[in-house]
């Protein structure tokens, strides 16, 4: 897991950050550390609910993609870290739609995609709550990054298979 976060907030999660601070930085606002912070939980959000997006249909990405490419996610490990990878092992050595629509209903019943976007909310409102202790007016930063989220929130209320 330590792996996979460091990974994301190389990535996702230095871009949101760089996006967060830099007005502040340049500005010479001493805040701008906590709104990389902000920013790069923000960033793993985004990332984690993006890596659970590749297991379903219609959502813009190519299904499994991500899978199949030797990503590994927090959906997958968290899949991994209570049934063992014998059954991603075998499906990725035989990548059948068969196969891999199985391993996709063996994660969804084992709640890892429901869990995964809960630790993101769970990113979003630690930055949230940092960006509301902040010594301006974060009522528009705070509305955006709400705005997107609960939108994106909404489509796991209800999934598609």
């Amino acid at each position: 897991m330590e792996t996979y976060y460091k990974i994301i907030d190389g990535k996702t999660g230095r871009l949101f950050g760089a996006s967060f601070a830099l007005p502040a930085y340049y500005l010479g606002k001493p805040f701008w550390v906590k709104l990389d912070s902000a920013g790069t939980l923000v960033g793993r959000a985004f990332q984690i609910v993006d890596d659970v997006l590749d297991y379903f249909p219609g959502t813009g990405k190519d299904r499994f993609k991500d899978l199949l490419n030797g990503k590994t996610t927090l959906p997958l490990i968290l899949y991994t870290e209570r049934y063992g990878s014998s059954f991603v092992e075998k499906t990725l050595k035989d990548p059948t739609e068969d196969n891999l629509l199985e391993l996709f209903g063996r994660m969804k019943n084992a709640g890892v995609f429901r869990e995964a976007v809960t630790i993101a909310k769970g990113f979003i409102e630690k930055a949230i709550k940092t960006i509301l202790s902040l010594p301006f007016d974060s009522k528009p930063v705070v509305e955006l990054v709400s705005e997107y989220f609960d939108e994106v929130f909404l489509k796991f209320e209800n999934p598609s298979s």
